[in-house]
């Protein structure tokens, strides 16, 4: 009960990390859940990727798991700290949670988040046919006012059409991307 006020008063007085902490300490999970999706952007933008991990690491796999949003960002971390094929396997988890629930408009958007990353993936493994495959999705999925996303997944298209030797596709397709960025 302590760990639970503690997290309440750090997150009125502007200090998520603690409020995070002292909610994972308190094994309020679902409170921790909620500050981890409100942290989870600052976290990566500041590189902080080992403690996004362990925290979201900390949570019950059954929360996790029933939070897509949470599961992106997991995702996202573990493939900017080098550990692909779980990222991969993350996120491709996600994605077929997303794709069997009712459609709505946030999860659409969230599936199309969740190709974006894949792209990127795939571009790391040389893999074309995925990243056409995922982009394709992505580009289908995100909103337009998603433009980094886009702009990624842009970038990623732009490579794969390098790779199969199509230069003046893949000029067309990176410009689409700084136009974006």
């Amino acid at each position: 009960d302590l760990h639970l006020r503690a997290s309440r008063w750090h997150e009125r007085n502007g200090s998520l990390d603690d409020a995070i902490q002292h909610a994972l300490q308190g094994q309020g999970f679902e409170r921790a859940a909620s500050l981890i999706e409100q942290a989870a952007q600052t976290l990566t933008a500041q590189g902080r990727l080992t403690t996004l991990i362990h925290w979201l690491e900390d949570l019950p796999d059954d929360l996790l798991r029933a939070r897509p949003r949470l599961r992106l960002y997991q995702g996202w971390a573990l493939k900017l700290s080098g550990q692909i094929d779980a990222a991969q396997r993350i996120l491709l988890e996600t994605k077929a949670t997303l794709q069997s629930r009712p459609p709505s408009p946030s999860d659409e958007a969230l599936r199309g988040q969740l190709a974006a990353l894949l792209t990127g993936i795939a571009t790391q493994r040389e893999d074309t046919a995925a990243i056409i495959r995922e982009a394709r999705e992505a580009l289908a999925l995100l909103p337009d006012e998603d433009l980094l996303s886009r702009a990624r997944v842009y970038v990623a298209l732009g490579t794969a059409q390098a790779y199969e030797n199509d230069a003046e596709e893949a000029t067309r397709t990176w410009q689409q991307a700084r136009n974006l960025a």
